[in-house]
C-alpha cells in the first residue's frame, strides 16, 4: 500500500506539471462529470495520466480490502483504516476534479489526502506489527531450558 502511494505521488507530481483538461462534458452532475473525467483519463490522457489513474484505482481497491479486513479488528485499526480509505477517496475525487479546473488548491487537496493516507497506513503497519508474534521466522515450537538444566545436542 505504501509503495503504491509513493508511486502515485510521483506520478501525480508529473501529471500536475503537465496537466491538460479533457473536453467539456455535457453533464451537469458532479458524479457524471467525475466518471467522464475518469474515462477520459483512462482512454485519452497521456501515458503518465493513464498510469496515474490505474494506480489510483488499484489504491482504491487495496484500501477497500484493508478496510474489509479491519472490520473484525479492534477499534483503533478500524478507525485508522477508515481514515486511510477516506483519504484515498478524497485524493481520487480531487484528482478527477483537478482535470476540470487545474487549480493549484485542488492539487494541494490531493497532496493533503496523500499525507493523511500515508500516515494512516504507516500507523496501521505499526499497530499490526505490535500485534504480530515476535518470532515468526521459525516454524518450530519454542523450547525453554531452565537455568542449570543441560541439553544434549
Amino acid at each position: 500500500m505504501l509503495v503504491l502511494l509513493a508511486i502515485q505521488y510521483g506520478l501525480g507530481l508529473t501529471v500536475a506539471l503537465n496537466a491538460h483538461s479533457p473536453p467539456v462534458a455535457d453533464t451537469t452532475s458532479w458524479i457524471g462529470l467525475t466518471f467522464d473525467n475518469l474515462r477520459w483519463a483512462l482512454g485519452h490522457g497521456s501515458i503518465v495520466l493513464t498510469i496515474h489513474a490505474v494506480v489510483g484505482l488499484a489504491l482504491l481497491v487495496c484500501s477497500l480490502a484493508v478496510l474489509a479486513l479491519s472490520l473484525s479488528a479492534d477499534k483503533k485499526l478500524r478507525v485508522t483504516s477508515v481514515m486511510g480509505t477516506l483519504a484515498v477517496l478524497g485524493a481520487g475525487c480531487s484528482g478527477l476534479g483537478f482535470l476540470d479546473t487545474t487549480q493549484p488548491w485542488v492539487s494541494e487537496m490531493m497532496g493533503a489526502c496523500f499525507f493523511v493516507a500515508a500516515v494512516a497506513y504507516i500507523a496501521l503497519c505499526g499497530m499490526y506489527g505490535a500485534r504480530a508474534p515476535l518470532d515468526a521466522t521459525t516454524s518450530e515450537p519454542e523450547t525453554s531450558v531452565s537455568p542449570g538444566e543441560h541439553t544434549d545436542g
